[in-house]
């Protein structure tokens, strides 16, 4: 089995800052856009802790981070709770605003 590993986010505006260092780290450093370059972040409620987990095939962007080695994120089993999902800075945006005038195809 591989390796998912953890950083905690920190609290307040730091969060912010701490995801805005992720992302520039990302798209200097990580060239994989695929699967598993989704990042969930997941609140912990037993210590209202924030944390991106890092899944497995991430173990160089993880070093440079400095997060730490964790399981597998269970969502039935821990007080977890997912919140959001970072996606490679380089990936297009899920959802794009359409004007409304506009014609969809």
């Amino acid at each position: 089995m591989e390796q998912w590993h953890r950083l905690p986010l920190g609290h307040g505006a730091a969060e912010y800052q701490t995801l805005r260092e992720v992302r520039r780290l990302r798209l200097e450093y990580d060239e994989a856009i695929e699967l598993a370059s989704v990042f969930p972040v997941l609140l912990d409620r037993a210590s209202i802790s924030l944390w991106l987990y890092l899944p497995p095939g991430n173990d160089g962007l993880a070093e440079r981070l400095e997060a730490v080695p964790c399981p597998v994120p269970d969502y039935e089993a821990d007080p977890l709770v997912k919140l959001s999902e970072e996606y490679h800075p380089a990936c297009l945006p899920l959802r794009v605003p359409v004007p409304v005038d506009s014609v969809r195809e």
